[in-house]
């Protein structure tokens, strides 16, 4: 039986709540929680061993919910951050069937599921990666960084 938990500690640092991950699963990391606590973002959670099937969750009082994963990748999608009230969720997934962008940054909503966000770089060049890593509160405004082949990292808004 492995003994792996998810965890919630007070600004005080005492811990304040808990979640056994199941036996057979992993959970990566709690990354963010909604404004009034309820609901933390782990970035990827699901079986050990099948990255395919692994995606982002939200852990609240009545356990974890998985999201799902971006149907078309054999690796992990991870989630980087929420808004404020949980309902825009934002990350990355690793692209794994030969294309040259490696990285692919996504949005996720309880209406739409994923969907990818626009890769046109700023320096014209051809993006290799891009991660989403910050959205704002109200889940307007989109934060990442893209890498360009022409060598260029850009902190982008989208």
């Amino acid at each position: 039986m492995q003994n792996l938990w998810l965890v919630e500690w007070t600004a005080a640092g005492s811990v304040v709540s808990t979640e056994r991950i199941p036996d057979g699963f992993f959970g990566r990391a709690v990354v963010d929680a909604t404004n009034d606590g309820d609901t933390r973002l782990i970035v990827s959670y699901g079986p050990v061993g099948n990255a395919a099937a692994t995606g982002p969750a939200l852990w609240t009082a009545e356990g974890v919910t998985r999201l799902g994963t971006w149907p078309s990748t054999q690796s992990d999608t991870r989630a980087l951050a929420m808004n404020g009230n949980g309902s825009t969720i934002v990350g990355h997934f690793r692209n794994d069937f030969g294309s040259e962008r490696d990285d692919v940054p996504f949005k996720w909503t309880p209406d739409a599921g994923f969907t990818t966000l626009d890769q046109d770089g700023p320096d014209g060049g051809f993006i290799l990666g891009a991660i989403a890593s910050g959205v704002s509160d109200d889940g307007s405004i989109i934060a990442g960084t893209m890498q360009s082949d022409r060598g260029l990292t850009s902190h982008a808004v989208l």
